[in-house]
């Protein structure tokens, strides 16, 4: 058995790229499930960012990364093209720079451990992962735990939200007394409104297409839910648009800005970090308006990034000490796995024997010996048929003869 990652993440692809893998989740569950009753994999977990897509897979190991990457395009279409592959040591790796946020576009930001979190209990609940997956999540979540407790890499609460409101209080000015629009009520959103009314604005708008949401986090925040068929007629109202909704396509269009700034010279400021954008490329460099997109959003957090790195030798210092930890778990696992389908099988000769031995006549002494010498037999059948197999490299032979001859060594000496 194999653990590998498939991945498609800011650093390897464009926006558009990104933008393939955004399904809705019912699509996304039935394409997992494609993938377990293909028995293309045993298990999935699935995370899912704006700026990541990755899966993590338990496979059988006859399962070539070709094959993999074969099937992927039949189930993901063409954005299985860019995906990457990872295998085993590398794909529980990837997994702990995700988890502790040495993977991310923002190094030491918050939201991550929660999405990984989040993504492996929902895989749990929905049971698409179990025993195998389960206690590499456990280990790669308690390291991203490590770090923000025992390092400063996290410190700051710096986020995508946290960097856009920055940018949006640098185009603007100030951004007290502003009348803002956040699309969508998912996490990203909700911190946007959480920031944007400690920063005392003006209005704050919230919309989102499951009206129940944007009600809920308009009332946390004493903002105003509008509905989700009318939020276009209130662009013309605001100072600055944070667009952070999970559509799967474009939410705002020329005309609605064209409409918005009819008669008005107050300029608009659109914030967009949605995957794929809410704003229509049409938009980007029109007059009076200024659009920060997410690239514009990952050029401030490099700034951010070197005062963090000087902790990174210490994040890798826990990843490698979890890490092990994981090996040694896992080496024992497999052992007792491995003890327990011997046992099995020589339980199952025991068996058969047992029963010869009871449907044919034999004297005691007679019946013991004939017993003995047919498990002995049949024990050591495959494991000398393979030592006799002239593939079998004769090293392979001494270390099973070692093993075997150990016990027997040891007793001689005491």
């Amino acid at each position: 058995m194999a653990i590998v990652n498939l991945s498609v993440t800011h650093k390897n692809c464009t926006i558009k790229t990104l933008s393939l893998f955004n399904v809705s989740q019912k699509e996304q569950f039935q394409r997992i499930q494609k993938l377990l009753h293909r028995n293309i994999a045993l298990e999935v977990v699935n995370i899912r960012t704006c700026n990541r897509f990755e899966l993590f897979l338990y496979i059988n190991n006859s399962q070539t990364d070709e094959k993999i990457l074969h099937e992927m395009k039949d189930i993901f279409g063409d954005g299985a093209s860019f995906l990457t592959i990872r295998r085993d040591d590398k794909a529980i790796k990837h997994l702990f720079d995700v988890t502790t946020t040495l993977d991310s576009m923002i190094i030491g930001e918050h939201q991550i451990l929660g999405q990984v979190k989040d993504a492996f209990n929902e895989a749990i609940i929905s049971k698409t992962a179990n025993t195998n997956l389960s206690p590499i999540f456990e280990r790669a979540i308690r390291a991203g735990k490590r770090v923000r407790t025992e390092t400063t890499l996290c410190e700051g609460n710096v986020s995508i939200a946290s960097v856009s409101i920055k940018a949006a209080k640098n185009c603007i000015g100030t951004i007290e007394g502003v009348s803002a629009m956040v699309l969508g009520a998912g996490k990203i959103s909700r911190m946007i409104v959480t920031m944007l009314k400690n920063k005392k604005v003006r209005n704050v708008y919230v919309t989102n297409r499951g009206k129940k949401r944007a009600l809920e986090l308009a009332k946390e925040v004493g903002g105003l839910a509008v509905p989700f068929e009318e939020f276009r007629s209130y662009i013309k109202h605001c100072d600055v648009i944070f667009c952070a909704s999970s559509a799967p396509h474009t939410l705002i269009h020329k005309s609605d800005i064209e409409l918005a700034l009819a008669g008005r010279d107050k300029p608009l400021l659109l914030v967009d970090v949605a995957m794929p954008p809410d704003v229509d490329e049409a938009i980007w460099k029109m007059g009076n308006v200024t659009y920060y997109g997410i690239d514009y959003i990952r050029g401030h957090m490099n700034g951010i990034e070197e005062k963090r790195k000087k902790e990174i030798p210490k994040a890798q210092s826990i990843i490698k000490e979890e890490a092990a930890t994981l090996e040694r778990y896992l080496k024992t696992k497999e052992k007792k796995e491995i003890i327990r389908d011997i046992s099995m099988y020589m339980n199952s000769i025991r068996e058969q024997e047992v029963k010869r031995l009871l449907n044919e006549k034999y004297d005691e002494v007679d019946a013991i010996e004939a017993f003995s010498h047919s498990i002995m037999k049949k024990i050591l059948h495959n494991l000398l048929s393979n030592i006799q197999n002239p593939d079998t490299p004769i090293k392979h032979a001494k270390i099973i003869k070692d093993l075997m001859l150990a016990k027997k060594k040891e007793i001689e000496r005491s």
